[in-house]
C-alpha cells in the first residue's frame, strides 16, 4: 500500500509526498526500480523521514 502525505509551503498545498510502506509505526520502506540509486534519492528519504517523524526509511532498489 502506497501511503501519501501532503506537502505545504506555509498555507499553500503544493503536492503530494509518498512511501511504498510504513512497518509498525517507526520504519518508513521506499521500493525503486532504477539502474543505479542517486543522491536524490537518498534526498528523498531523508524528506520522507522528516515528514513521517521516523527515525529509520529502508531505501530498497
Amino acid at each position: 500500500m502506497i501511503m501519501g502525505i501532503s506537502k505545504y509551503y506555509g498555507n499553500e498545498h503544493i503536492g503530494t509526498s509518498c512511501v511504498s510502506f510504513i512497518v509498525e509505526n517507526g520504519i518508513t520502506v521506499e521500493l525503486k526500480t532504477v539502474i543505479e540509486l542517486e543522491d536524490v534519492y537518498l534526498a528523498q528519504a531523508i524528506n520522507c523521514l522528516e515528514a513521517y517523524n521516523m527515525e529509520t526509511d529502508l531505501l530498497i532498489n
